[in-house]
């Protein structure tokens, strides 16, 4: 009997044993939110962060967005993740948020963040935001 029916069958084998792809490696920007105004944000409100190259336009720049509810005050805490491997080092990459309350756009920045490159923060990303709308 040949033995290269045998080795087919061998490889086959293994390649139907590798089971699904491995998640790609995941990179993530994480800070807080925070405002000036002295006043409580209801309950239930929606943040949106949004991480960006900052080179190029949006939407198509986009590399991360993380949309929550909190419940809680400022400094509201967050993480965006994004694949390193979009990452070009001689580019400029930001963060803005937006805070919503009831589908209403009470917050959001008035500057972008810097972050990754450039010797930038990925952690401990500070993002202010100003009040764009007055309380109903």
């Amino acid at each position: 009997m040949s033995r290269l029916p045998w080795a087919m069958v061998l490889l086959a084998g293994v390649g139907c044993a590798s089971g699904p792809s491995m998640p790609r490696p995941s990179g993530k920007v994480s800070g807080t939110v925070v405002y000036r105004e002295r006043m409580a944000i209801p309950p239930d409100t929606q943040v949106t962060v949004l991480l960006w190259d900052a080179l190029g336009s949006l939407p198509a720049s986009k590399l991360g967005e993380t949309t929550f509810r909190t419940s809680g005050q400022v400094p509201i805490a967050f993480e965006v993740t994004y694949d390193p491997a979009a990452i070009v080092p001689d580019h400029t990459y930001a963060v803005r948020a937006s805070i919503t309350v009831d589908g209403r756009l009470w917050f959001e920045s008035a500057t972008p963040a810097m972050v990754i490159t450039g010797g930038a923060p990925s952690a401990g990303v500070e993002v202010l935001v100003k009040r764009v709308a007055p309380p109903p």
